[in-house]
């Protein structure tokens, strides 16, 4: 098993739209976007080379042995629900992230690319949080009941993170949904990490899309923002 540092990645305010699919297919009304109370950072990819886990004897002949058919990349991000305004309530955030093999790539066998491996996959109360994360076994991150922090083994402090569940493992369409709840407010960080396993032959695109709601009143109004750039993962590292 080895460990691994957190990049840094820069975070930036979001600006969502209003999302206008409205029950039944009707279109929703009109309103202004939402406005800074989600901040992402990344996505950012890191290849796994055979030096990046070259401290590992396993993994290493796990990547060699899977040189022929795939290459896998370390694809991180950062969620912060900002603080403040504390209205409208802020219901849920959802990371959805979109695998697809460009075409004509002529990829191996056809094989679509696939969300390998996922952390964290479920965060249900309080957490330490971390600065690494560790990879085991045929490069799966490694999971302890709770949260991401408890993949670390670095602590920097303790402090409530929102609910938080992954879905999409071992799919192209790999998400997290976090939301909060009347003890626990949705705010603070998450730091999210998938590993992306790559056919060779193939370029793998992966379109980035944030989905947000608030609660004004009785009334529950959704926005989304899709990424611009898609960020592109190639089978050459």
């Amino acid at each position: 098993m080895t460990e691994h540092a957190f990049p840094e990645l820069f975070e930036e305010p979001l600006s969502l739209a209003l999302d206008r699919r409205g029950r039944a297919g009707e279109p929703a009304p009109p309103g202004p976007p939402l406005e800074g109370r989600v901040l992402l950072g990344g996505p950012l990819s890191v290849p796994v080379t055979p030096e990046y886990v070259a401290e590992d004897r396993d993994m290493a002949l796990f990547v060699e042995q899977e040189a022929a058919r795939a290459v896998y990349h370390v694809v991180h991000l950062a969620v912060t629900m900002a603080t403040e305004p504390v209205s409208p309530r802020l219901d849920h955030v959802q990371i959805d992230l979109e695998l697809s093999t460009s075409a004509g790539a002529g990829g191996n066998g056809g094989e679509p690319p696939l969300a390998w491996s996922m952390a964290p996959l479920k965060v249900t109360e309080e957490t330490e949080i971390g600065t690494t994360f560790k990879l085991g076994p045929q490069l799966r991150i490694a999971q302890v009941q709770g949260s991401l922090g408890e993949v670390s083994r670095t602590r920097t402090g303790r402090r409530t993170v929102p609910l938080l569940e992954a879905t999409g493992e071992l799919s192209p369409e790999p998400r997290w949904v976090l939301r909060g709840t009347k003890g626990v407010p949705l705010s603070g960080s998450q730091r999210l990490v998938v590993v992306i396993r790559v056919p060779v032959g193939s370029r793998t695109r992966v379109v980035t899309s944030v989905r947000a709601a608030v609660v004004k009143g009785s009334i529950l109004r959704k926005y989304v923002r899709q990424l611009p750039e898609p960020l592109s993962l190639s089978t050459v590292v």
